[in-house]
């Protein structure tokens, strides 16, 4: 993605020689076609959440990158981001990745009858629940924006943490 969204900026400013700054609505027919986003829904707002995931991605690639490391093993399950792996190559460090683990839904049907909420740690359990009798109107909480999301796309409102820690 992040490959992606640069290629979209440097033909903007390539284009536009004398523009120093972008307005997102400008390049975002340009970042939709470039498969960055399936539509502008929003006129631009999309990018917003692309960039606040970006930043957890962000702040562990510095940490790798400060301390010089020509070479990585991303060690993760068969569904995760591609921020991470796109940001270090950008930086010519080699990412070698292996899956550890496979997401597999259970089919799993979960008594929800007396409950108050339903907490949200992935995506995955996100899409779990919905193909396996819904949310039942519950509230929705989210670790993430990546978990935001996926609720969001199923139709979900949902309360999001501050923070992607176990406290927040």
């Amino acid at each position: 993605m992040i490959s992606k969204i640069n290629e979209v900026i440097t033909n903007y400013f390539n284009t536009n020689i004398d523009t120093e700054w972008i307005p997102i609505k400008a390049i975002m027919a340009d970042l939709v076609l470039a498969g960055v986003f399936a539509k502008d829904v929003k006129k631009g707002m999309p990018f917003r959440k692309v960039l606040t995931t970006l930043h957890f991605a962000k702040e562990l690639s510095k940490i790798i990158i400060e301390n010089k490391e020509k070479k990585v093993i991303f060690i993760c399950g068969d569904k995760r981001r591609d921020d991470l792996p796109e940001i270090l190559k950008s930086f010519y460090i080699e990412v070698k990745e292996v899956h550890v683990y496979q997401t597999i839904n259970l089919n799993k049907t979960v008594n929800l009858h007396a409950i108050d909420g339903l907490a949200f740690m992935s995506p995955s359990a996100v899409y779990s629940l919905a193909q396996n009798g819904g949310f039942n109107n519950l509230p929705c909480f989210a670790i993430g924006p990546t978990t935001a999301q996926a609720l969001k796309d199923k139709g979900q409102q949902c309360i999001i943490s501050k923070a992607t820690t176990a406290k927040a």
